[in-house]
């Protein structure tokens, strides 16, 4: 972390089997705040997403309403079609007299944070740890541009290909994946696997283990 860069404050809650943080960075040089993501499997060890990208940033110019400082409320609001963001704003630096606003950002669900590609000309691929799905299907949240696609591959402890999913395609919230050939996770039972996608001018959130 840079020598300037000081966490200040962090609320924290439980989400989708970790615990999440939205950490006040401090600019010591700037004196302006804004909130950066975390995560943690304990509340013991945390990791930031990105330093020095922030989850909600400061914006506008000096004495606009979050242009100084952005503090996140306690928790998060999970609605059905985006999550709300409430934060405390502020029009000037921390270190002086600064008038503060109730002000909110909105993220898709699952939105905290998502993989994409980095080369626009090539397909980018995350391969999963090894894992048990047993009699479950599998589920993708994604926004897929039109020009893009993600599809999903499934390997064995040998790495040898098992099976290979349709493209998924356009905004997606736990997606179902449709696989070729007929193939279900089930046929697997208690095997080992890795799951696999490619995606290109696309953007993955997270995937789901769930009842068929």
């Amino acid at each position: 972390m840079e020598e300037n860069l000081r966490t200040y404050s962090m609320p924290v809650f439980f989400h989708g089997g970790i615990y999440l943080g939205l950490v006040a960075i401090h600019n010591q040089k700037s004196d302006r705040v804004w909130t950066e993501l975390t995560w943690s499997p304990d509340t013991i060890k945390w990791h930031r997403v990105l330093p020095g990208t922030p989850l909600i940033p400061n914006e506008g110019k000096e004495g606009d309403y979050d242009w100084g400082c952005v503090y996140a409320a306690a928790n998060p609001v999970f609605l059905k079609d985006e999550i709300r963001l409430y934060y405390g704003g502020s029009d000037g630096n921390h270190n002086v007299w600064r008038n503060g606003y109730f002000c909110l950002a909105t993220l898709r669900p699952d939105g905290f944070c998502g993989y994409t590609q980095t080369t626009p000309s090539r397909a980018a691929t995350i391969k999963t740890t090894s894992i048990v799905p047993g009699k479950k299907g599998l589920r993708v949240s994604a926004d897929v541009e039109q020009k893009g696609h993600v599809k999903v591959s499934v390997f064995d402890e040998r790495n040898e290909l098992l099976a290979q999913s349709e493209p998924l395609k356009g905004s997606l919230t736990d997606g179902k994946v449709k696989w070729q050939d007929g193939f279900s996770l089930d046929e697997l039972g208690e095997k080992k696997i890795q799951i696999q996608f490619e995606f290109q001018h696309a953007t993955i959130y997270s995937f789901s283990l769930v009842e068929p």
